[in-house]
């Protein structure tokens, strides 16, 4: 049966079903361990908190970059950098609300007077096969690490990167979405393809590597306080894990519960402490959270400050 002949209100009822499964997971798993949770939660650094939040804000700040040097690439002149921050941020704010799929069509109505629409779904869309994708390599690389040792880690990166680059400099993503959307009649008239680049190509990897470089730093902090920096590195690299689950229902907010049972499994079969997981999940959901806000907020004030001081 096509996805479109299910019903609404059924499709609905799988939602909050999974969500109401994915929290009951989450509250088991702290409710059969509450004494071991509070010390933990005693044991909190505020400071090291803020810190972790500051870098999750640079590490949203990367993919801002990212997803500007997309739209870029379907030869879009004179853009207001500011406003495609602005958009863009709040955007990822919209997602919390009905789901991701719903921010990107916020972006791009909201900026639908200077970039087509269909610009800036493809670069969102691009931007989230790229990102899960990059999240995957690394992944893989990191469990051929577990099991097979350094060299053979460091060699497997090394050719699915190559790999990599040869998807991103010719567009390959962007390309078969235009298939995609040609199969599916739908107009794209106002579409061009995006350029190519073996500068741009490499640029995009080298920001992708800053992305996780601080979501990895964030992750160290966040959990120095109980674990040492070598499982604190694996449990960033599990969260990315579960968010690629999460991210794979796309109408569930942000993935929300979804990513958070992920993760506490996960760590749990990799031999970690579940309650341990269980608040490193909740207290990463917070600080993401807090850093989406931060960035909506400094860019919409930055930007209304520019049109404040043009007018």
């Amino acid at each position: 049966m096509a996805a479109k002949n299910i019903p609404a209100w059924y499709r609905k009822a799988l939602l909050f079903g999974l969500l109401l499964i994915t929290a009951a997971l989450i509250s088991k798993s702290i409710s059969d361990n509450l004494s071991e949770l509070k010390s933990y939660v005693v044991e909190l650094d505020f400071i090291l908190l803020g810190i972790s939040t500051f870098l999750f804000c640079g590490s949203l700040l990367v993919q801002g970059l990212y997803n500007l040097s997309l739209v870029s690439d379907y030869r879009i002149n004179k853009l207001d950098n500011r406003r495609m921050f602005r958009e863009y941020f709040i955007s990822r704010l919209v997602r919390y609300v009905p789901g991701k799929i719903w921010g990107m069509y916020y972006h791009s109505e909201r900026l639908s007077d200077a970039v087509p629409r269909s610009v800036i779904w493809s670069a969102n869309l691009v931007q989230f096969s790229d990102a899960n994708l990059f999240s995957c390599i690394v992944i893989f690389g990191f469990l051929v690490y577990v099991k097979l040792g350094t060299a053979l880690a460091i060699f497997s990166l090394a050719l699915f990167l190559v790999v990599f680059f040869w998807i991103q400099k010719k567009h390959i993503v962007a390309s078969l979405l235009m298939v995609l959307v040609k199969k599916l009649k739908i107009n794209v008239s106002e579409l061009v393809y995006p350029t190519f680049s073996s500068k741009n190509a490499l640029l995009r990897i080298f920001m992708l590597c800053v992305d996780w470089l601080f979501f990895i730093l964030a992750w160290i902090v966040l959990s120095s306080g109980y674990l040492p920096l070598s499982s604190a590195v694996s449990l960033s690299i599990l969260y990315a894990g579960a968010s690629l689950i999460g991210l794979a229902v796309v109408i569930v907010p942000s993935g929300l519960f979804i990513r958070e049972a992920s993760f506490i499994a996960l760590a749990a079969w990799f031999g970690y402490d579940e309650t341990l997981a269980a608040l490193l999940s909740i207290i990463a959901r917070l600080l993401l959270t807090t850093a989406d806000v931060l960035m909506g907020i400094t860019f919409f004030v930055v930007s209304n400050k520019r049109n404040a001081n043009k007018g």
